[in-house]
């Protein structure tokens, strides 16, 4: 990771960005925020996932915790498992209503970028 310093209004503040796989990841001020070139391939790809339930690795990272299980419901914006990555704790949610039908990942899982975590179904 990269540091970088902004000054706003006479006061220094720090944070941290990175590239990955063509995707910038900034770190600052407790957000992460992400930017990747507009591609509607990719758009059309992401879409679909939310749309077949799938919840993918915002970032390569480490799987801290699994609330959910096969065979248990799930409404839209509930947790559903929690990784790591770049020293920050991230919350992923299920896009839809339904059935946790598929979990792709345990407990100290390795993630890769993009990589299916779980897949919800009716």
């Amino acid at each position: 990771m990269k540091r970088f310093i902004v000054e706003l209004d006479g006061q220094r503040e720090e944070g941290w960005f990175e590239k990955i796989k063509g995707t910038l990841w900034v770190h600052w001020r407790g957000q992460t925020l992400t930017w990747e070139p507009k591609s509607s391939e990719r758009k059309r790809s992401r879409d679909s996932d939310l749309h077949r339930g799938e919840i993918l690795a915002p970032m390569p990272g480490k799987i801290t915790k699994i609330l959910k299980q096969e065979g248990e419901s799930v409404k839209s914006g509930e947790l559903v498992l929690v990784m790591e990555a770049m020293k920050m704790e991230y919350s992923l949610n299920s896009h839809r209503d339904g059935l946790i039908k598929k979990l792709k990942v345990s407990v100290g899982s390795q993630v890769e970028l993009h990589q299916i975590l779980v897949e919800v179904g009716s």
